[in-house]
């Protein structure tokens, strides 16, 4: 039977070990990834804490404060950050991108540039679209900001399933690798 020290010995490396050399290599390969999954992992947690009644006060105060991850559950949330880029972002690409191709928009028959008060009659339709596949776009800036940085839209692509497959793996393994308790 193994006990906890030497479940953790049989890695060779501690949370804080793993931790630093994930963010290593991810900064080495995408900094601006890197720097979304060291933001979630700086945005730490909420806990409850009380404070006890005092002769003024009759009811314990409860509040909640932000306190730091320790190193085993800032891993996790890398991993965490990780899976959502690498395998629920494209999910969710792919399922919108299903949505819009069943999806149609109506274009007037015939465009008229006059401008009419009140119309009792129903313009015609033609439906267009149904079964194409739409650009899909996240608008990073919006049309009210006034300073312009950077890219003012993202387009999202859709990522082949093959390749989704393959990214759960490789998370999950890494999952496997930095666990630290026995259940």
């Amino acid at each position: 039977m193994l006990d906890r020290t030497s479940a953790m010995t049989a890695h060779l490396y501690n949370p804080q070990q793993a931790l630093e050399t994930l963010m290593r290599k991810l900064g080495a390969r995408d900094e601006m990834l890197a720097a979304q999954v060291q933001a979630a992992i700086d945005a730490g947690k909420d806990v409850s804490e009380n404070q006890p009644a005092t002769d003024r006060r009759k009811k314990t105060r409860v509040y909640r404060k932000t306190v730091p991850f320790s190193h085993e559950e800032a891993l996790q949330t890398a991993l965490d950050a990780l899976q959502a880029y690498f395998v629920e972002q494209p999910l969710f690409v792919e399922s919108a991108a299903d949505s819009l191709t069943e999806a149609t928009c109506g274009v007037p028959k015939q465009m008229s540039f006059g401008y009419r008060a009140s119309s009792e009659k129903v313009e015609p339709i033609v439906l267009e679209g149904l079964g194409v596949e739409k650009a899909i776009e996240i608008e990073m800036q919006t049309e009210t900001q006034l300073s312009r940085t950077g890219e003012e839209t993202i387009p999202l692509k859709r990522m082949p399933k093959k390749q989704i497959d393959e990214q759960r793996h490789h998370i999950a393994d890494l999952r496997k690798l930095t666990k630290f308790t026995r259940d």
